[in-house]
């Protein structure tokens, strides 16, 4: 039984990172191609870029991210307070 909360946390986890992860690879791939286009040898300017990117999708994504969350902590707190089936 346990297991299987664990299992359930771990994919809300990855659930819930990954928008922002594909957010800041994406960028990351775009930026770097364009450095490479045209020979910028600044590293400043796309972890500033990708720093907003990853602030705005937070700030987009975070009552989604904190409605899952919920769901899964009232949920497990369900769990606890259930009597137990052995003693």
């Amino acid at each position: 039984m346990i297991i299987s909360y664990v299992n359930q946390a771990l994919w809300i986890a990855l659930m819930v990172s990954m928008p922002v992860v594909a957010v800041t690879v994406v960028l990351g791939f775009t930026l770097g191609f364009l450095q490479a286009i045209f020979q910028l040898q600044d590293q400043a300017l796309p972890f500033g870029i990708k720093l907003l990117a990853c602030v705005v999708s937070l700030v987009m994504l975070g009552p989604w991210i904190a409605g899952v969350m919920i769901q899964f902590t009232n949920q497990i707190l369900e769990v606890i307070s259930m009597p137990s089936m052995y003693g």
